[in-house]
């Protein structure tokens, strides 16, 4: 998504983080994820460098208030790694996408140990 769209869709998220700061605070898990969803939007638009700076932000927050095991937290690091794949850091984004995702079927796994149908069987 490049040119006008992009452009409105990093504005749109970047007023929804600011009203998250103020609802909720600086640190605070959806904060965290704001970051994730702007960055994501701003390398959609072609801005790499920007969207990189405060995606850790973003997993700084989700690591400090949800825990690098969380869900959200290892959905985060993926999203990171495709934005780090776009600024030529290849085999490091390679190296983070999988772990995370390692890590994200571990966790899917262990979520209904004993359940009898899987709880991602209805997604």
């Amino acid at each position: 998504m490049q040119g006008w769209l992009a452009t409105v869709a990093v504005i749109k998220y970047q007023q929804s983080l600011d009203l998250w700061k103020r609802r909720h605070r600086a640190s605070h898990a959806s904060t965290g994820w704001g970051y994730i969803l702007l960055d994501n939007a701003k390398a959609n638009a072609g801005h790499f460098v920007s969207a990189l700076a405060d995606m850790q932000r973003g997993l700084t927050i989700l690591d400090g208030t949800l825990g690098s095991q969380s869900r959200r937290y290892l959905m985060a690091e993926i999203a990171y790694s495709h934005v780090l794949d776009q600024t030529d850091a290849h085999v490091e984004a390679a190296r983070m996408k999988t772990t995370a995702e390692q890590e994200l079927k571990e966790f899917y796994r262990v979520q209904c140990a004993d359940c009898t149908v899987s709880a991602t069987a209805f997604h």
